[in-house]
């Protein structure tokens, strides 16, 4: 694990005015001038003020993690369109979005782990560990979701079918409507 920067080791208020005025576009002279103006109100040390290097690095971190959670975001969306927007589908794309979602949020926790250099992510084993656990209790839940629902449509058919052998016989419905009815149902 890289030791922390400068900047991750200033205070949070600081690290999201940093983060502000590369939102709002200003350049790296502009935002240490800014850091100088918080040591002259006496809210930070003349020592805590990074290098406009290490403002620069900070600023490339930035993106990389920006287009990862980009990138990510835009591979959940295609998926949840791959799904559909069928009412099974529901509880499956809620649990992609919470994947997703612990997924960026183990990003930017071990975002200060970001290799200066080539800006690769590295987790630690427990970091691993916990990544794996969150995919394996996802696929066992979407596992025990779809088999809710294929329990749930039989018992539907079933219903359905014993109502029509009762109401149908009771209101005139030939054998063979009854029959035809039955089928289509067991083909849902």
């Amino acid at each position: 694990m890289g030791q922390k920067s400068k900047i991750d080791k200033l205070p949070v208020e600081v690290r999201e005015l940093i983060a502000g005025l590369v939102d709002n576009g200003k350049t790296i002279e502009e935002i240490v001038l800014k850091l100088h103006e918080l040591v002259d109100d006496g809210q930070l040390v003349n020592d805590q003020v990074p290098s406009k290097s290490s403002v620069h690095r900070h600023i490339q971190k930035i993106k990389k993690i920006t287009e990862r959670m980009r990138r990510s975001k835009d591979i959940a969306e295609t998926v949840v369109k791959e799904l559909g927007t069928d009412q099974e589908s529901k509880a499956a794309r809620l649990n992609i979005e919470v994947l997703h979602t612990l997924i960026l949020d183990l990003s930017m926790a071990a975002a200060e782990d970001v290799d200066e250099e080539t800006g690769e992510l590295t987790l630690t084993p427990s970091q691993a560990m916990q990544l794996a656990k969150a995919v394996d209790h996802l696929a066992k839940a979407e596992k025990a979701n779809a088999d809710l629902i294929l329990k749930v449509r039989d018992e539907v058919k079933k219903q359905a079918i014993a109502a029509v052998k009762k109401v149908g016989t009771s209101n005139g419905l030939t054998k063979e409507t009854r029959e035809q009815i039955e089928r289509e149902l067991k083909l849902l």
